[in-house]
C-alpha cells in the first residue's frame, strides 16, 4: 500500500511540474483563450418526398405567421426558387489557442456516425425587408429555425422561423443535420429504456394542415416519439436538401 501511495504522489507531482514547467518538445499547454468559427453552407432548398402526390417533390417555404415570425410549410407555388424557399446551414467549430501561438480545433474529430448523419447546425432563412426610403431595395436579416411544441398535451412541434431570443416564449434554434443522402434529421441519445445511450438519428417529419399561431397552413412538424401526430390531417414526409 505504501508503494502505491508513493507512485500516486509521484504521478501527481510529475503532472503539476509539467504544467508549471512545460517541456518545449511536448504538447504546448492550453491557455484560457478559445474562439468559435461559424461555417455557412451554400444556399439550398428543402424538398418534400411523400406518398401524397400534392406534397411530393414540392419545396418548403417560409410562411407568414406574424410580425417577423414565419413557419416552415407547404405552399402550392413553391416549386420555383425564390427568397422564401431558400435556406442555409450554419455549423460551428471551436479552436483552442496554445501558449506557443499555435491554434488547433478543440475536442475530438467527428465520429463515423456524425459523418454519415451530418454535422448538426442551425437552419438559417434570410427575412427580406424594404431598406430604402422609396421602398425599391430589399435587405435581408437572418432568422433561425426552432421547433416549438404545440402544448403539453400534444406530441407535435412546429418548425418556426424567428429572430434568435426575440421572444421569450422560444428557447433558441434547433440543431438539424443532413445525412449523406441529403435528408434532414435530428439526433438524440436519450431513449425510453435508459437515461442515456448511443446517439441515434431520427426522421420524424410530417406536414400537417391546421392552425399554429394566427394562420392555417400546411405546416412542417416534428413528432416526439414513434407515433403519428395529434392532428388528423397529416402526411409523413422526408425533407431533402437540394442545392439552389
Amino acid at each position: 500500500m505504501k508503494l502505491i501511495g508513493i507512485l500516486t504522489f509521484l504521478a501527481l507531482a510529475s503532472s503539476a511540474f509539467a504544467q508549471l514547467f512545460p517541456n518545449t518538445t511536448g504538447p504546448p499547454p492550453p491557455t484560457i483563450s478559445a474562439h468559435q468559427v461559424i461555417d455557412q453552407s451554400a444556399p439550398f432548398r428543402l424538398q418534400l418526398l411523400s406518398h401524397n402526390k400534392t406534397l411530393n417533390n414540392s419545396f418548403l417555404s417560409a410562411l407568414h405567421e406574424g410580425a417577423a415570425l414565419e413557419s416552415l410549410g407547404f405552399y402550392p407555388s413553391t416549386f420555383d426558387t425564390d427568397p422564401y424557399n431558400t435556406f442555409k446551414l450554419n455549423t460551428s467549430r471551436i479552436f483552442c489557442n496554445y501558449a506557443n501561438g499555435t491554434e488547433v480545433p478543440c475536442g475530438t474529430p467527428p465520429s463515423a456516425s456524425n459523418t454519415t448523419s451530418g454535422i448538426p447546425g442551425t437552419l438559417i432563412w434570410d427575412l427580406p425587408f424594404e431598406s430604402s426610403a422609396n421602398q425599391t431595395q430589399l435587405s435581408y436579416a437572418p432568422q433561425v429555425m426552432q421547433l416549438v411544441p404545440r402544448g403539453i398535451s400534444s406530441n407535435m412541434a412546429f418548425a418556426v422561423i424567428l429572430f434568435y431570443n426575440e421572444d421569450e416564449e422560444f428557447d433558441g434554434p434547433t440543431g438539424v443535420a443532413f445525412d449523406e443522402d441529403g435528408y434532414m434529421n435530428l439526433r438524440d441519445n436519450v431513449s425510453n429504456a435508459a437515461a442515456f445511450g448511443p446517439t441515434k438519428t431520427y426522421y420524424r417529419w410530417y406536414v400537417c394542415y391546421g392552425w399554429f399561431d394566427d394562420y392555417i397552413w400546411s405546416h412542417l412538424v416534428w413528432v416526439y416519439g414513434p407515433g403519428r401526430p395529434d392532428f388528423p390531417h397529416c402526411d409523413k414526409v422526408g425533407v431533402k436538401r437540394v442545392w439552389a
